[in-house]
C-alpha cells in the first residue's frame, strides 16, 4: 500500500463486513442448544460414575473411590466447557441481532 493515509476522506470507501445475520443467529442458537445438551449428559455420567461403588455396585472397593473422588474434581472442568459453549453462543446471537439493528436503522436513513 503506497502511502495510504487513515482516516475517511472524500472518495474512500467505507470498510465493508460481509455477514449473514440469520446464520450467525442460527449458529449461535445451535451451539446454545448443544452446549446444553452436553451440560445434561455431563450430569448424568458424574451421576452414573458417583452410583457404581455405592448404588450399581458394579465397580467397589478403594479403586473404586479413588476414581469417583477424582471424577469429582474434573466435573467442574466439564461444565465449564458447557458454559463457555453457552457463552459463545449468545455472543453470535447477540452479535447478528446487533448487526440486524444497525442495518434496519440504515435503512430508515435511504
Amino acid at each position: 500500500m503506497k502511502n495510504q493515509k487513515k482516516g475517511a476522506k472524500a472518495g474512500k470507501k467505507m470498510t465493508e463486513i460481509n455477514v449473514n445475520t440469520k446464520s450467525m443467529i442460527d449458529a449461535g442458537n445451535d451451539i446454545i442448544a448443544i452446549a446444553n445438551e452436553i451440560g445434561e449428559i455431563v450430569e448424568e455420567m458424574f451421576t452414573r460414575i458417583e452410583r457404581m461403588p455405592t448404588v450399581t455396585k458394579e465397580w467397589v472397593g478403594s479403586s473404586a473411590e479413588a476414581f469417583v473422588q477424582s471424577a469429582r474434581s474434573d466435573k467442574q472442568e466439564y461444565l465449564n466447557l458447557k458454559s463457555a459453549l453457552v457463552y459463545y453462543g449468545k455472543v453470535l446471537v447477540n452479535c447478528g441481532q446487533n448487526y440486524d439493528n444497525i442495518i434496519t436503522k440504515c435503512k430508515l436513513r435511504w
